[in-house]
Formats: C-alpha cells, sequence, structure tokens
C-alpha cells in the first residue's frame, strides 16, 4: 500500500491469546472510531470484543479455510471459541459453502448473518492465448512450446493445501494419458 493516507499500526502480538491487548485495541478503536472492524479466522476473532466495547457499529468476521491443527473443523474446542465470539459479530464471511455450512451446523451461526463470498478467476484477465504465447521468464521447461499446458498451485507446503494431491492427480492424468507426457508439466511454488 503506497498510499500517504493508510495508517498502519503494529500491535507486536505474540502467539496465544489476544486479551493481553485488550486495553490497547479498545484506545486504538475509540480513537480511530471505525465504522467496520473485519477479523479473519480464528487466531483475530478476538478483536471483536474491544470493537464491541468501542462501539464500532459492524464487526465483520471471515472464515478463509482451516488452521493446520483443525483441518477438518473437528475440534470441538475451536467450535466453542467461536460459539464464545458470535454474540460480538454482527455478519460472517465464509469462503466456500464448506465453511458456511460448519458456521451454521458446528458455531451456531444464522444463516442470515453468513454471507458466503466465493475466491474467484477473472477468466478474462487469466485466459489462455489465443495465439502464440511468450515466454514465461524463468521457466525452468525451456524451449516448451505453445502446446506445453503448466498446471501448479503456488501455495504453504502444508497438509492443509494438500499439494500431495495435485501431485498425485498430475501421476494419475499421466497415467491415464501417457501421450500427455510430452506436453503437460507440474509447477508447485
Amino acid at each position: 500500500i503506497e498510499r500517504s493516507d493508510v495508517e498502519f499500526v503494529a500491535l507486536n502480538k505474540g502467539p496465544g491469546h489476544l486479551v493481553g491487548l485488550y486495553p490497547r485495541l479498545l484506545r486504538l478503536f475509540k480513537a480511530l472510531g471505525p465504522a467496520v472492524v473485519h477479523t479473519r479466522n480464528l487466531a483475530a476473532l478476538e478483536a471483536v470484543v474491544p470493537a464491541w466495547a468501542a462501539r464500532v457499529p459492524v464487526r465483520v468476521h471471515g472464515e478463509h479455510g482451516w488452521s493446520i491443527q483443525d483441518t477438518e473443523g473437528r475440534r470441538r474446542r475451536y467450535q466453542l471459541v467461536r460459539r464464545a465470539y458470535r454474540p460480538f459479530v454482527t455478519r460472517y464471511v465464509a469462503l466456500s459453502r464448506q465453511l458456511e455450512e460448519y458456521l451454521v451446523q458446528q458455531v451456531g451461526v444464522p444463516e442470515t448473518r453468513i454471507s458466503r463470498i466465493l475466491n474467484g478467476v477473472d477468466m478474462s484477465r487469466f485466459a489462455p492465448s489465443s495465439g502464440v504465447r511468450a515466454p514465461i521468464p524463468g521457466c525452468p521447461f525451456v524451449g516448451a512450446e505453445a502446446d506445453t499446458w503448466i498446471v501448479g498451485t503456488v501455495g504453504r507446503m502444508e497438509a492443509v493445501k494438500d499439494p500431495l494431491n495435485l501431485a498425485r492427480a498430475f501421476v494419475r492424468a499421466l497415467e491415464l494419458a501417457p501421450a500427455l507426457a510430452t506436453r503437460l508439466r507440474l509447477v508447485i511454488v
């Protein structure tokens, strides 16, 4: 962010709960007077309490995905924590149907307080080129022809991101269609 009218405030929060920073957050919210405070995932959910105490009118909480410690949302402790903070959240945003169902069924959030906003891809911006593809700078597949297909992902190499499933699918595709071996490439960044 390069705008001069955007201020960054570092809380220097260490691991663990945010409760120790409640007084500081309360002062900050009162001083700034925001119309909206947006938290994301369990690690930041606690900030809705000082926002509520500072009378911030809208407190939005987004559930982006599963934590490494609870990749399927089954930990009762995490469900209970989310339930405890539920009264302080005015609106939830779920990034998938699965997360929306989790919030309703496991956390007890009314469907009317949830919006589902899916991650998406702008297909007009990220579409296959109609002509000859320009070389990709730094691409390890030197001399890759225009008909080479590069399949891949960019993300943390964590079980929750499941990079092995992509690798298995790639191998399976080559088993089912061995002729693709001359043009199919896998990239995991």
